[in-house]
């Protein structure tokens, strides 16, 4: 069925059998606004049709009013479905029927019908979609200030999540600061921790040294009581021996010849000692009370032994004492504990390398360094047994008070590359043809090639009293030479308030003559400032006949110690030491003593034990045996020596160790790669020799005594190298000085 019949059914009045649809079902979501307006006359003059302006969303059509039709007949019910009656008359033009249906075709009816009128009650409609119009409204306003308050709430949440970011940025900031407040307040607190616990090291280390000492000490004085035992021993048992042997001889007679029993029978009564009708042996007697003497003090002794040598668990005791006679005669007490050490003691270590360096002084550490750089990877072991490496140039300045002692000394360790082997232990000594080296604790190091610089060895008890001299606080005795008793040379330098000032250089060759030189002049420069120079005498007593080594500079020295008024005594060698005065002695063997008040001792000096006692590597007096020119041992070509200690003739300083050790690390590279040593030692050498706390003469030479001069100008000086006096220019207390001795 057609809108068009379905419309003509309705306004015929019939009703209908279906059942008429309720108003809420009708859909009204795009019902549009109905509002009744005046009518207009037709185009064609026909009647007058009502047009309603319909809104839908933002569009607007007009459509023909219907209620403007009306029937005179009374309306019957169409139940049957059929046409409207012909006496029904329908108003309106078909051009207005056909914009009605295709209105009503473009979307649902929204009109109400009833049924007490045929017409469509338009006013409720529009009542109603108004209100529904108005609905929809207050729906989009609602929408409209939902988004709004959406959007505000939005805005607000955004706003508090920036400030929430922000805030947590702060707080990182703060917290950044605080750790990295936390993390310096810990670095300070470690740098303290550190340095604490090195100061507790230091101190134990110092401890450790002093017990170390006091035990050396010990076994020292153990070792010479020892000795003096055995000289007590041989002179007490010579006489009672010869006595036991006229005895032998005489029973070896009785043998041959027959005598009267009572003759022989008297005579072994005699010998023995026994009771018999004449008196008894009176020396074997004494001789049996002494040999228990002599057992008890040499078990006192083996316990003191294995006191300061180990417990008992480590090193095996020594064989036990007990008197025999028939017995051959045991080895003496020092070679006894050197075959304990060496051979019977069962912790001995062996270690391997590919070069072994004996010495950690200047030399020492110098050519570690040189072949830690060199030969990477390679095995290097430094045998040095001392903690503590001392810069003995600097002995002068401490006695000086031109530098503290703490100035002249660091520990060994942070001196070697840390690549390098350190072993702890004194070398004792070599077997070459074996490549081995024999420490004093019993261990052994194997090696390819070795470089001796073990320097030279102070020989102070050789000159009597003088040990006691420099022990004693009390004494003005002292000496630069040694890092034990350069201290007190400042404090006697200090002290002196006039009189003799000696000062010794001995007749053997040693190292660094200038040295003794250098502290006289200092001495003697420091005591011009104290206004001492009136009550003050000075002599240099020198074993050498001049006194420098090199002729230009000892002729600038004469010069400089006659300016100064100091008398200088060659040839003379100082033999003894005591209270009263030091005695010297001359070539011819004449004695001369020499009062004082203040002495300072150059000791004589030889190379240490561990040369000595290896007679293959050494030459005249014990040096090493090297070519002077590739510093190369002449018998052994692996073995290479560099310092103090070997033979050469140049000036013995620290500067010629340096030249010295780049030689011989070069040439123990070729030697290590079978070729011939090329590098040459030219017997350099300096000695800067410092006439007063301002001036100096750098001394440097060659072989053959030559000079070897540096810098372009005359290293001598225009005046000699000397200074003004007392309070002149740059003098040590003045405004200007740079230098000034520790008060």
């Amino acid at each position: 069925m057609s809108d068009k019949n379905i419309i003509d059914k309705k306004l015929s009045g019939k009703k209908s059998s279906d059942k008429k649809p309720s108003p809420k079902s009708t859909s009204l979501q795009n019902a549009p606004s109905f509002k009744p307006k005046k009518p207009t006359s037709s185009v064609h003059g026909g009647p007058s049709v009502r047009r309603e302006n319909i809104s839908i969303g933002t569009q607007s059509c007009t459509a023909p009013k219907r209620l403007a039709c009306t029937t005179d007949a009374p309306r019957e019910d169409n139940s049957s479905g059929g046409s409207p009656t012909p006496t029904q008359e329908l108003q309106g033009t078909d051009e207005e029927w056909s914009d009605a249906d295709s209105a009503l075709s473009a979307r649902a009816s929204i009109l109400p019908f009833t049924e007490k009128s045929p017409g469509i009650n338009i006013d409720s409609a529009t009542q109603r979609a108004n209100e529904y119009l108005q609905l929809g409204k207050n729906a989009l306003e609602k929408a409209g200030n939902m988004k709004k308050e959406c959007k505000t709430e939005a805005n607000d949440c955004l706003q508090g999540l920036y400030e929430i970011v922000l805030c947590l940025t702060e707080s990182r900031a703060r917290l950044m600061v605080a750790l990295e407040q936390e993390k310096g307040k810990a670095a300070r607190e470690l740098v303290q921790c550190e340095r604490a616990h090195s100061k507790e090291l230091t101190a134990i280390q110092n401890n450790l040294a002093d017990k170390l000492k006091a035990l050396e000490e010990n076994t020292a004085c153990s070792l010479k009581t020892a000795e003096q035992i055995k000289n007590w021993l041989n002179l007490e048992l010579a006489g009672p021996l010869k006595t036991i042997a006229n005895t032998y001889c005489e029973l070896k007679e009785l043998s041959a010849r027959p005598l009267p029993a009572t003759i022989v029978k008297e005579r072994i009564f005699h010998a023995s000692g026994a009771a018999g009708p004449q008196s008894t042996n009176i020396q074997l007697g004494e001789l049996a009370t002494k040999m228990e003497t002599v057992l008890e003090q040499l078990c006192s002794i083996r316990v003191d032994i294995e006191r300061w040598h180990g417990p008992k668990e480590v090193r095996p005791q020594l064989p036990a004492l007990e008197y025999q006679p028939t017995a051959p005669p045991t080895p003496n007490l020092e070679d006894t504990i050197n075959k304990l050490q060496k051979e019977d003691n069962p912790c001995t270590e062996s270690f391997v390398c590919k070069v072994v360096i004996v010495g950690g002084g200047a030399g020492g550490c110098s050519i570690a360094w040189r072949l830690a750089r060199l030969l990477r990877g390679k095995d290097i072991i430094v045998l040095e047994p001392s903690e503590v490496h001392f810069y003995q140039p600097m002995f002068s300045l401490v006695g000086a008070g031109i530098k503290p002692y703490s100035d002249s000394h660091r520990p060994v360790q942070t001196l070697l590359p840390e690549d390098v082997i350190w072993l702890k232990d004194h070398a004792e000594g070599f077997d070459p043809s074996l490549n081995v080296v024999h420490t004093r604790w019993g261990k052994k190091v194997h090696y390819e090639f070795m470089v001796l610089a073990v320097g030279l060895k102070n020989d102070y008890d050789k000159i009597p009293g003088l040990m006691k001299a420099l022990d004693d606080p009390e004494s003005c005795v002292n000496s630069t030479y040694s890092a034990q008793y350069c201290e007190k040379t400042w404090r006697c330098v200090r002290g002196f308030g006039g009189g003799h000032a000696l000062f010794t250089f001995p007749r053997q060759v040693g190292k660094c003559s200038g040295a003794a030189l250098k502290i006289m002049f200092l001495s003697d420069d420091y005591w011009r400032r104290q206004k001492l120079e009136e009550r003050t005498n000075i002599t240099f007593v020198t074993g050498s006949n001049v006194l420098f080594g090199v002729q230009k500079y000892s002729a600038a020295l004469n010069k400089i110690t006659a300016d100064k008024n100091i008398a200088v005594n060659r040839s003379l060698d100082l033999m003894e030491l005591n209270k009263t005065g030091a005695t010297f002695i001359t070539d011819n063997g004449q004695c001369i003593t020499f009062p004082y008040n203040f002495l300072h001792v150059t000791p004589p000096m030889s190379p240490p034990n561990c040369l000595t006692a290896s007679p293959q590597l050494i030459a005249d007096e014990g040096y090493l045996n090297v070519d002077k020119y590739t510093l190369q041992h002449k018998l052994y070509p692996n073995i290479y020596g560099v310092g103090d200690c070997i033979n050469t003739t140049n000036s013995k300083t620290a500067a010629a160790v340096a030249r010295q050790s780049y030689v011989v690390a070069r040439n123990l590279l070729k030697t290590m790669e079978g070729k011939p040593p090329v590098v040459k030692y030219e017997g350099y050498g300096a000695c800067p020799v410092m006439t007063s706390y301002v001036r100096g003469i750098l001394a440097e030479s060659v072989y053959d005594k030559k000079p070897c001069e540096t810098f372009p100008f005359d290293q001598v000086g225009p005046s000699g190298g000397t200074g003004q006096g007392a309070g002149h220019k740059g003098a040590p207390g003045s405004p200007q000085s740079d230098i000034k001795p520790l008060r």
